[in-house]
């Protein structure tokens, strides 16, 4: 969800006619009719004789979505969407060429957010990740005027029935809300993966990103497009020049390593010259988690970073021509890192160590686990459980290293359960299972200090570093494939440099966010392509949500 207060919400509405028609205009901004059938509950409502409700001529079946949201956007409060041309890929011809792409800029939402909450503290930065804070206040310091942070947030999410095609979203964000304002995520721009022209598109769009960031910094509403050319819509040549009124910048950006290695050039976890922006860990040196560990030795720093990559003859992005953003503004998050990545690792090779002994077969021993699953969420009021278990979610039978497969939530209600059984079947006087349970003990110790009630910075970095420690020295004495420790180990290690709380900058909501851009995006009909899918997507949110109020 963007966030909880829908445009019109039905109970908040007097006027039962007014109350019926918002329901009808919210079941088709979020893609739950299509709009022929909306439309015709509008028509068949007309028929009633009740007011506020007009009679569509069948003729008109053709455009019934361009009209009918045409009608949802009469009162909306955002500015109109923005039309450039970027490069995409055209499947058709297979050729890249320029093509419309909608967005949402920055500035513009920042400036119509502005005008609707004159008062507001945005400049209270509390609620930010320390790193945050401290790239704001350096960034004031050097600029002689206060700025504040806005965040991006980017990944690709399946939008068709079948999941077999995944749209690209862009979210913006502002990390200083405290709750329950947090959770608004604004949409930059959406468009369909099979349309993005590698190494050409993002870049094209981080282009209009650095301008509109330009902008932001400079407090001004600009007077002409990225491109140079005069505004075509009447709103922005009205508010072209007026005065933004606070300075901001780019300070945050959410994405998985995937995703930072493909759309950004950062190093990745199978790179043979350095899987880390931050420091010289490469593939021969990333499972030592020492003291004097190489890596812990020789770290880089922003121009540190962007000198290794011109040495490489590899992509700076140009994300970097935002004012003031640096690698430092990269976040890892949790979820991917954590939750989909070691812990899962961790769970799934501790269940298949013990299922020998739950029983004569696999059938018999997974059936025992899960019944011991079962009890444990019976006895602890678990929400997030998982409603079945095959051996397959423990070890995939074409993968060799034993991985458990859950949703995040799953994998993070699991992690108590994981020592309840490490401490109930393994010996502690065995040298090679007194390991696993401390690699389980210190796993559970990371987990718990994401609590608010818990958080210490210096305790956090020791139980993460204790794990890694133990878990490198497991695979020592592991057999071959099993309790291997592998890349995304080491961003858990740099997650715990850094100092941040997770919980300041994880990704869990922005996902939440991505999948509501899924379904709105998603067409029951007409063209799919870059810009009928961004002009729909932005459009439907511009008409369901109204520019917040932030009590």
């Amino acid at each position: 969800m963007f966030h909880n207060k829908q445009r019109g919400k039905p109970g908040a509405i007097a006027s039962p006619t007014k109350r019926l028609r918002n329901r009808v205009h919210n079941l088709f901004l979020s893609s739950s009719l299509s709009a022929i059938e909306a439309t015709g509950l509008e028509t068949d409502a007309a028929a009633c004789g009740l007011s506020g409700f007009k009679t569509v001529p069948e003729k008109s079946g053709k455009n019934a979505a361009r009209d009918l949201l045409r009608r949802c956007l009469k009162k909306s409060q955002w500015p109109p969407i923005y039309t450039a041309e970027i490069r995409i890929w055209d499947e058709k011809h297979e050729v890249a060429r320029y093509a419309d792409v909608g967005f949402m800029l920055p500035h513009e939402i920042m400036y119509v957010l502005f005008q609707k909450n004159p008062g507001y503290p945005f400049h209270d930065l509390a609620c930010c990740a320390q790193s945050v804070q401290d790239h704001c206040l350096e960034a004031s310091r050097k600029l002689g005027f206060e700025v504040i942070p806005f965040s991006l947030w980017t990944d690709a999410t399946p939008f068709n029935w079948d999941r077999s095609k995944s749209l690209e979203v862009i979210l913006m964000s502002l990390p200083q809300l405290p709750a329950p304002h947090h959770t608004w995520r604004f949409p930059v721009t959406a468009l369909p993966k099979n349309n993005i022209s590698k190494g050409e598109s993002f870049e094209d769009i981080w282009d209009i990103m650095a301008w509109s960031s330009q902008q932001l910094l400079l407090g001004t509403m600009p007077r002409h497009g990225h491109d140079g050319q005069p505004f075509a819509e009447a709103w922005r040549n009205k508010h072209a020049g007026r005065e933004i009124a606070h300075r901001c910048i780019l300070a945050e950006l959410r994405a998985d390593w995937k995703c930072l290695a493909e759309v950004f050039g950062l190093p990745h976890w199978g790179a043979k010259t350095g899987i880390c922006m931050r420091c010289s860990a490469d593939l021969t040196n990333y499972k030592d988690f020492s003291e004097n560990a190489p890596w812990m030795l020789e770290r880089y720093g922003h121009w540190d970073f962007l000198q290794r990559q011109l040495n490489e003859a590899r992509l700076i992005s140009t994300i970097f021509r935002c004012p003031f953003f640096s690698t430092t503004c990269f976040k890892m998050d949790w979820l991917h890192i954590m939750d989909l990545g070691c812990a899962q690792d961790c769970l799934g090779n501790l269940f298949w160590y013990v299922l020998p002994r739950l029983g004569n077969n696999q059938k018999v021993q997974v059936a025992t686990l899960f019944l011991e699953i079962k009890k444990f969420y019976r006895e602890n009021s678990i929400q997030d459980c998982i409603g079945k278990l095959t051996l397959g979610m423990i070890k995939k039978p074409d993968k060799s290293k034993p991985k458990m497969n859950l949703r995040a939530a799953e994998t993070r209600a699991m992690i108590p359960f994981a020592w309840k059984i490490a401490d109930k079947m393994l010996d502690p006087q065995d040298v090679f299972e007194s390991s696993i349970r401390w690699v389980i003990k210190y796993l559970v110790d990371c987990y718990d200090c994401l609590s608010a009630l818990k958080w210490e910075r210096n305790y956090f970095r020791e139980c993460c570093f204790a794990f890694l420690r133990q878990y490198s020295v497991l695979e020592t004495m592991a057999d071959e494939g099993k309790w291997v420790m592998k890349p995304k180990f080491h961003m858990l290690a740099e997650i715990a440099l850094k100092g941040d709380k997770p919980s300041d900058n994880w990704v869990y909501r922005d996902e939440e966010a991505g999948g509501t851009m899924a379904r709105v995006a998603h067409a029951k009909g007409g063209p799919v392509n870059q810009w009928s899918i961004s002009f729909q997507a932005l459009n439907k949110f511009s008409a369901e949500f109204s520019v917040p109020h932030f009590d």
